[in-house]
């Protein structure tokens, strides 16, 4: 079923896909369905975790949500944000400091509202720093992980050594028994 928008991509507008389940549950996209979630996927300090997933021309996203299966300790950094498909930084959540310490969903509002400027690729990111990084919800099969596809686009990586979510990220495909983290965007 193709996408199916209902309104003018304002807020408020309903956004429609092959996952109808996204709207009851309040979200406008997800980056895979979590009917198929595996368990958790600990990181590591300083990497960013890049999952890519489809948006919608005019879409309006406010923040993002992910799910904390085992809390970090002594976290110094918790950030998600939005990429391009060339992978610069359109939107990020303020430091959430020491909530991933806690199992839990979280929704995570950005700093500041993103209008997404064209139907694609976009990568949902996250990087958390700390004594011991939390273990996150994931969602996916990872035979479909492992480098590009036909567009030539990574579908999902990391990015080590980060101290926050860079302006302009680079992504190293993740290995093929690796599902990805869920996210959520609202």
């Amino acid at each position: 079923m193709p996408a199916v928008i209902i309104g003018d991509g304002a807020p408020g507008s309903l956004y429609l896909s092959v996952n109808p389940g996204v709207a009851t549950r309040g979200l406008k996209a997800e980056t895979a369905n979590p009917i198929n979630g595996l368990s958790g996927l600990a990181s590591s300090d300083g990497t960013v975790v890049y999952v890519g997933f489809s948006l919608f021309a005019g879409m309006y996203l406010t923040g993002a949500c992910i799910t904390v299966i085992a809390g970090g300790t002594v976290m110094t950094v918790s950030k998600v944000g939005i990429y391009s498909s060339t992978l610069s930084l359109l939107a990020a959540s303020a430091d959430q400091g020491t909530t991933w310490q806690t199992a839990g969903s979280y929704s995570i509002p950005f700093t500041a509202p993103l209008a997404v400027p064209s139907s694609g690729l976009y990568y949902a990111a996250l990087i958390a720093k700390g004594g011991g990084i939390p273990t996150f919800a994931r969602a996916g099969q990872s035979v479909l992980l492992f480098g590009s596809l036909n567009s030539g686009a990574v579908p999902y990586g990391r990015q080590t050594g980060q101290t926050d979510l860079p302006a302009t990220g680079a992504i190293v495909p993740a290995a093929t028994t690796e599902p990805p983290i869920w996210f959520g965007v609202y």
